[in-house]
């Protein structure tokens, strides 16, 4: 038997397989690094009916897996098949096929797969001593040769072939320039508004592709500006689990994470939306149905209680038309300090994050590399 799995929902929807967190019950922390936990006696017994048979792991888009995951995979496996005290019970004596291009972004905030760990990182995070380099000492490498995504378009496919190495030709930056925008604007929030009305007269499906968060704030906010539709601002419903002493520090350092929805549950404090706007997912909801962190759609409808608030969100994604209600997710915000929200798992999305966009197939897109890929 094959368990076939990848870091994130749109990855994982794409080889119809599920995501390593789910499969293998992995921590999970909106915004910093989880520590390491054992199961419960209960899950354990759940994970290893489930995988008795398993014989292969399959892991795509390794790239995204950050050499801390890896070793946390290791353990998890080691715990599932209870091979931890076994000199060559590394991941669970299972055999595991990754795949991946190696040369796309780093995982957010941590090492790539084939990075060592240092021993105080294990210390800290495994509370164990282990082998630090998992990828050079049991992993072999091979390497595909064939582009089977731009198989029809041979020349595009030998561009991006040279750039992922830093080998481009004088052809390649012409080919390139001639495929320019031309935006008359000098200042960055201008020329990001400029765009937003050239993306207007584009194909629906076109995405934009920016370097930072900021960037993607200010051009999605343009495009839903251009939108001739009545606004309408959903506010977050937020309780606070801490002690009452720490809820003005709480209150205050949720102010200055929320910009930043991957810290916050992936769950925005206001959501500024109209119909017909295009919107992300940013949970998996159905992996299965294609409903996942990353899914794309249309906002079709907004349904109301009898007393005028607002009840569900009816969005348009590629393979499903749902009726969506409001999440609870909670999130650390100072150490012990929780905040549980309710709200829609949706952000506008003309834009994203070339971080965000990894995984995602598209037809067409704008892209703005910037000078940074890592600013907020």
């Amino acid at each position: 038997m094959v368990a076939i799995s990848a870091p994130t929902g749109v990855a994982a929807y794409n080889i119809e397989g599920i995501t390593i967190h789910r499969l293998l019950q992995l921590p999970v922390e909106h915004g910093s690094t989880p520590e390491y936990k054992p199961l419960s006696d209960a899950v354990l017994k759940i994970i290893r009916d489930s995988m008795k048979d398993v014989v292969l792991l399959i892991i795509d888009e390794i790239s995204m897996v950050s050499s801390l995951t890896l070793l946390y995979i290791h353990f998890r496996l080691s715990e599932v098949f209870d091979t931890a005290t076994v000199d060559d019970g590394w991941f669970g004596r299972l055999h595991v096929l990754v795949l991946g291009d190696l040369l796309q972004l780093p995982p957010v905030m941590e090492e790539p797969p084939f990075k060592s760990l240092n021993a105080k990182k294990v210390e800290k995070y495994v509370h164990s001593s282990c082998s630090s380099n998992i990828w050079s000492e049991l992993f072999s490498y091979d390497e595909l040769m064939i582009n089977v995504r731009q198989n029809k378009d041979p020349q595009f496919a030998d561009i991006l072939g040279r750039i992922r190495i830093g080998s481009m030709t004088q052809d390649d930056v012409d080919m390139l320039n001639a495929r320019l925008i031309p935006l008359q604007a000098a200042m960055p929030t201008s020329r990001l508004e400029e765009l937003a009305r050239y993306v207007h007269g584009l194909s629906a499906e076109t995405l934009v592709i920016l370097p930072t968060r900021d960037h993607c704030r200010v051009l999605n906010n343009a495009c839903l500006k251009i939108l001739h539709q009545e606004e309408l601002l959903v506010q977050a419903e937020d309780s606070f689990d801490c002690q009452q002493r720490v809820k003005k520090k709480v209150e205050k350092k949720l102010q200055s994470v929320e910009s930043d929805s991957s810290r916050t549950g992936g769950l925005e404090k206001v959501l500024r939306l109209k119909l017909n706007c295009k919107i992300m997912l940013q949970k998996n909801l159905d992996i299965g149905a294609g409903l996942v962190n990353g899914s794309l759609g249309t906002i079709e409808r907004f349904n109301y209680n009898m007393d005028g608030t607002l009840s569900t969100i009816r969005v348009k994604f590629a393979n499903k038309t749902l009726d969506m209600d409001r999440i609870q997710a909670k999130f650390e915000v100072l150490p012990g300090a929780y905040i549980i929200r309710h709200q829609f798992p949706l952000c506008v999305s003309y834009a994203i994050t070339i971080h965000k966009c990894q995984g995602i197939s598209l037809n067409s897109c704008v892209v703005d590399v910037g000078q940074s890929i890592f600013a907020t």
